[in-house]
């Protein structure tokens, strides 16, 4: 590595190596003693500036990974079916039981903070899209009981299934939670968000699933 003690004797010895010949070339001259000195100065300089560019430049890849995880994009495809225990009682919550209508398709999970921050939200929009829009909650990778007292307190009314197994984690490419996906009327996937929603956000999911098409 270049920042080791053998590389830095090295690079002392180049300049002292300079600066004799510089002083060979240039006689006792006072003039051209100067000259030579800021000759090896600069040269000594850009040799240090330019270890340094190449380390910040090997670090880049590092420093630049995304923020936030990606997901896979369904953008236009047909969303994944899925058939699931109802998070309450005894029957399942199927996708194809939505056939033709636009859904809010939201997964999250008791124990993640941005999904409990963003639930009330899904619960008053459902309520008040008027049944354009049904919305379907999957709580993933979760104990059952934990999320029914998560949505029984947040008063949530929709429709509700539980995938504590974490099945659907692979067809619908999630990386994290919170992930809200927007469905056409055709089924096919209109919109997809990974991580937590405003309110804004949310009233836009509704608003593409609706119409079939990002607006």
């Amino acid at each position: 590595m270049s920042g080791t003690p053998s590389s830095t004797a090295e690079r002392a010895k180049e300049r002292d190596s300079v600066f004799t010949a510089a002083l060979k070339r240039g006689g006792s001259s006072p003039v051209k003693l100067v000259i030579a000195m800021g000759a090896v100065t600069v040269a000594f300089v850009l040799v240090v500036y330019a270890v340094i560019v190449s380390l910040g430049a090997t670090k880049t890849p590092a420093a630049s990974a995304p923020a936030t995880p990606a997901i896979t994009n369904l953008s236009g495809k047909v969303a994944p079916s899925f058939s699931l225990p109802a998070l309450f009682g005894k029957s399942n919550v199927s996708l194809a039981s939505f056939k033709g209508h636009p859904i809010v398709l939201n997964f999250f999970a008791s124990w993640c903070a941005p999904c409990k921050a963003e639930l009330p939200f899904f619960a008053t929009t459902a309520k008040s899209a008027n049944s354009k829009v049904d919305f379907i909650g999957i709580d993933e990778n979760d104990s059952a009981a934990s999320a029914r007292t998560l949505v029984t307190k947040d008063q949530v009314s929709y429709s509700l299934a539980s995938d504590s197994g974490g099945a659907m984690s692979g067809p619908y490419g999630l990386y994290g939670l919170p992930t809200t996906f927007a469905i056409g009327a055709n089924g096919k996937v209109v919109a997809e968000v990974a991580g937590q929603i405003s309110q804004s956000q949310l009233n836009q999911l509704v608003l593409e699933a609706e119409s079939g098409k990002i607006l």
